[in-house]
Parts: C-alpha cells; structure tokens; sequence
C-alpha cells in the first residue's frame, strides 16, 4: 500500500541498477555490538520513546520484529539496519539525537526510518571507487531519492502535539536535525526556513549536493511539504480533501527543486563527458572521406564551439593519415567508458546530436549510415539510425 506514495525517483531501475549489486551483511555483528555498547529501548528504561515507538508501528500497520537503541553520538542522527537474523530491522538513534527531539519530533524520525525498511531501500547498491562517474553519480541520486520516499512515511508517522500540526512538528524535527539546535534557543519558522532555499537557487545552487547521499534540507522541506497537500497524501489518509496536485506534478516539482539546488550540476556533469564522445563520434564521420571541410568546420562550431572547432581543425591538420583511423577509435574507446551507466534518454540524445551532424559530413550516404549504426551499437542503442537534418548559418 505504501507504493502509492513512494517517490517516483526512487526506483534503481530508472538508473539501469539492480539491487543484486548491494547484499547486506545478515549477520549479527551489528546487534552484538549494540547490546554490548549501546541502550536498547524497553518499556521499563524508555517508557514515552517505547510507547511512542509502538504508536508509530501501530499507525503505519507495521507487525515487523524490530528493536531500538540508542547510541552515544554526538551528531544527530538514525539509522536503519535490516535483513538480520533474529530481528526484521533494527533503528538506531543518537544521544544527541534524542536530546535535541520532543517524542512527537522523534515519530518523525522513526517513520522515516521504517520507511527505509518499508521501501527495501537496504538493498540498494552503494556508491564505490571501482565505477564510472555516471554509475556513481546514478547511485547517489538513487539515494537521495530514497530519502524523499522515507520523509514521506516519516509525516504519516508524524504525532502531532499541542499547538502543532504533523507538518509542523516533521519540519521541526528536520530543521533541528540540520542545525542541532534544541528548543532552548530554537523557534519553527518555517517561512524563514524556505527562503534560505531560495537564497540558495539565487547563488547558482551548490553544484557539491551532487556528491552527497541526502538531498539538501532546503530541498526536503518544501518537499515534504508539497507532499502534505498533494492528492497522493489525501488518498493514504483517506481524507476528502480535493488537491490539484496529483503524484506526477508532484514528483516533477520536486525533480526542478533538486536540480535547482544543485545548480544544475549533475546535468552539466553529464553534458560534459556526453560531449568527449560525441566530438570522436563526429571526427569519426568526418574522417569517411578523409578531409575536413569548410562546412564541415561550421557544423562543429555550431554544434560545439569555436574553440572546440578550432582544436579538432589543428588536430587534423597535424595527425598522421595512416594512423589517424586507429587514433579515433581508441580515443572513442577512452570516451565510452566514461559514459557508462548514462540513462537510456542521455545515449538517445547523445545519438540524436550525431544523426544531426552526419547531414553535413561529406562522405558516401550508406558508409555514413554504416558508422552510425557502430555508434549506435556502441551506446546500446537499437534504434535505427538517420541521417537528420541540421540547419545552422
């Protein structure tokens, strides 16, 4: 039932992942560690988080076999632990976590972290240095999506207290995680808190976020809030409330939020080492009839730029003709490899730019034909390759 809510991103397979790339570790290693140095949560130590706890599960319709402890930390934080042997899960909360949240603040959390259960986000592979960049930027988005899916159980979690709606206690919950602040010097502001993202949106965005495992909280917040008045919501609470704002709207708002405050990063990222295979691709079609045309020259500065242009002219005036042909193609090698990993929608547009190109190139129609079928099958694309047409002055 929990899929109606899921965020759309959080699928590997939009990324051409499988989880069998990431098993966890079932055995009890983890759980020895904690019963030796860390508190488990009982009804006789914890009474109000024990209970809390049980509420939460109840709410949600969770009957898993789960345990909590807690763990002397100073950042503020949870983490979830699943595919044991003798429990479901297991959800771990700091000491500093705990000194920071109400029990109400806390439902928040532990929602979230059932949700990274729920959602089997365990069997998700991890980023490693043993991959292309697009294989591990894919693996990181994939995470930060999977945190959009677990805030939303987080808030259908979420136990309001007095003078405070759910959404109200989630953002604060959220916000004191980011700044580790306890209501002793803290006041929810949530107007105040969205501009800092927008701020953030005005400075060009921070081009790092790509990089991290979570989304920016400046990106979680609106999120979680759009979510709370969006029809997907309305349906899981059963409410008669009308939204305008179906699942689609809702999970493409949240795709141009992202992206906006990253700066756009990860698109140019991948316009970038898109761009060192389509240059060989060209000179490959290019070279067919072993010169490099005035019109040719243009085409590249249209597509690319004048200092690309001018680099691949001096490239070809200089290179050796009888080891030019080898040359290209292992620079197309090189670049291919890069781009591993690349979604099936970036390789189209990649193939797509150089069917546009090919329209210019001097060479004979069907030899034309024959090297973009190569390139094609060098992008694992079966799609039938054209000559397309491209204007430019």
């Amino acid at each position: 039932m929990f899929e109606k809510i899921k965020y759309s991103g959080d699928d590997p397979y939009v990324y051409g992942l499988t989880d069998q790339e990431f098993l966890p570790d079932t055995s009890e290693t983890v759980r020895k560690d904690l019963l030796s140095n860390s508190l488990r949560v009982t009804e006789e130590m914890f009474p109000e988080i024990y209970q809390m706890i049980n509420k939460v599960l109840f709410k949600l319709e969770i009957e898993s076999n789960v345990e909590t402890f807690i763990s002397s930390d100073p950042n503020p934080q949870a983490l979830c632990i699943a595919q044991l042997n003798s429990v479901d899960f297991i959800i771990i909360i700091t000491s500093s976590l705990l000194e920071i949240l109400s029990p109400s603040e806390l439902s928040f959390v532990i929602g979230h972290e059932i949700g990274h259960y729920v959602f089997k986000h365990y069997k998700y592979p991890r980023p490693n240095n043993n991959e292309s960049q697009i294989e591990r930027f894919n693996k990181l988005q994939l995470s930060r999506a999977a945190e959009i899916s677990a805030d939303r159980m987080g808030l259908l979690a979420t136990i309001s207290e007095d003078g405070k709606s759910r959404i109200e206690v989630a953002v604060s919950s959220m916000i004191k995680i980011v700044s580790g602040v306890s209501d002793k010097y803290f006041k929810l502001n949530i107007s105040s808190y969205l501009k800092q993202g927008r701020d953030l949106i005005q400075i060009s965005g921070n081009s790092e976020a790509i990089h991290s495992t979570h989304p920016v909280f400046p990106d979680r917040v609106p999120a979680l809030m759009q979510f709370e008045i969006s029809e997907p919501y309305y349906q899981f609470i059963k409410s008669d409330k009308i939204s305008s704002i179906n699942k689609e709207k809702l999970d493409t708002s949240i795709d141009k939020k992202m992206k906006s405050h990253s700066g756009n990063a990860l698109e140019e990222h991948i316009k970038d080492l898109a761009k060192g295979f389509t240059i060989w691709a060209t000179i490959l079609l290019i070279n067919i009839d072993g010169t490099f045309s005035s019109k040719e020259v243009a085409a590249m500065r249209h597509m690319f730029d004048d200092e690309t242009a001018n680099e691949v002219e001096k490239f070809y005036e200089n290179a050796d003709a009888n080891e030019l042909e080898n040359y290209i193609h292992d620079m197309i090698n090189q670049e291919i490899k890069k781009i591993e990993g690349l979604s099936v929608k970036d390789r189209q547009d990649i193939l797509y730019n150089i069917e546009r190109i090919s329209s210019v190139c001097d060479g004979e129609q069907n030899e034309i034909i024959n090297q973009l079928s190569f390139i094609a099958k060098l992008l694992d694309l079966n799609s039938k390759v054209q000559i397309r047409s491209m204007d430019f002055k």
